[in-house]
């Protein structure tokens, strides 16, 4: 019975002592280093609450593009011109600010392989852009190759958005053309209708736009 009760309280003594061990590393572990990801508390952001900030300064390396936009001019400017907090007080921190440089078109939807730019960016305001005018590659041809006759066809689309039907048309000929096949009478009544459809959206497009 003795022997029983030794062993009664024997277990939860040994448990105590071997979850002691566990926990007691992670509750003298300090909060702020208990996780992979910091956020920032009210202590340290209580630092920085009235610190200004010197405008953007130079970039650290020169760009492909930097003559091209005038990133000389623009250092000068934002030197001249520093940017400080809203209530002008705490003490004027320097830090450096790189302007991101973006590359919009010829894959993006509202380019249509028509336009590229090369656009700065100072947050989300667009303060330069580098035009290059002109149909685009975007790789419609590497895309096709691995694609059948009908999966391939609403690519043509995508080439002029106002001459859709007529891109379709070219690239239906060719291939009824290598495969040899005639198509019937109704279908070209209909191609030719929807070809005078999109002439027509052609003229007023470039009329009113």
């Amino acid at each position: 019975m003795l022997n029983s009760s030794i062993c009664v309280l024997a277990f939860p003594l040994a448990l105590t002592k071997r979850s002691s061990r566990v926990i007691l590393p992670l509750s003298m572990q300090h909060k702020r280093h208990s996780h992979t990801i910091w956020y920032p508390d009210a202590k340290f952001e209580r630092k920085f609450k009235n610190v200004a900030m010197v405008g953007k300064l130079p970039f650290p390396k020169s760009t492909e593009f930097g003559k091209e936009i005038g990133l000389d001019k623009f250092e000068k400017l934002m030197l001249e011109q520093p940017v400080s907090s809203d209530n002008y007080e705490g003490k004027i921190r320097e830090k450096v600010l790189e302007n991101m440089i973006v590359n919009f078109g010829p894959q993006h939807p509202a380019a249509h392989g028509v336009l590229r730019l090369v656009l700065k960016l100072e947050g989300e305001v667009v303060i330069k852009a580098v035009p290059h005018i002109g149909l685009l590659h975007r790789a419609t041809e590497k895309l096709i190759e691995h694609k059948t006759y009908t999966q391939a066809l609403p690519y043509f689309d995508r080439l002029d958005y106002v001459s859709m039907m007529c891109n379709e048309q070219a690239f239906s000929l060719a291939v009824e053309k290598l495969l040899n096949v005639e198509p019937p009478p109704r279908a070209k009544f209909i191609r030719t209708l929807v070809a005078e459809f999109t002439r027509i959206q052609n003229h007023l497009m470039g009329i009113t736009t």
